[in-house]
């Protein structure tokens, strides 16, 4: 009994995560689990030292969405007004510092 009712508790969970009223919700919803899976790019070669921190940059996430910059930016601009996810300024290894992002 106790697995049924973990399974179908996990069902649903997975199931309100990845339904979506629209493509922009959905998109957000996609950006989302980017940002929550930001240790998995931790072996990128540009981005890796800011992933292994459990941040996502933002070039990063423009990559892994294959959309425009300014589409992307409004997505995140969203997500940080929803206080779903929170923006970092790191400094990088090389190069300037970069803004990322981590889930709240």
């Amino acid at each position: 009994m106790r697995l049924i009712t973990w399974s179908s508790k996990r069902w649903l969970k997975n199931l309100k995560e990845e339904m979506a009223d629209s493509k922009e919700h959905a998109d957000q919803l996609r950006a989302m689990k980017f940002i929550r899976q930001a240790k998995k790019y931790s072996h990128d070669r540009q981005f890796g030292d800011v992933c292994g921190q459990g941040l996502l940059p933002r070039g990063k996430l423009v990559k892994l969405m294959k959309r425009d910059s300014d589409y992307v930016t409004r997505i995140l601009k969203t997500l940080i007004i929803e206080e779903q996810i929170e923006e970092v300024s790191v400094k990088r290894r090389r190069g300037p510092s970069a803004h990322a992002y981590r889930a709240i």
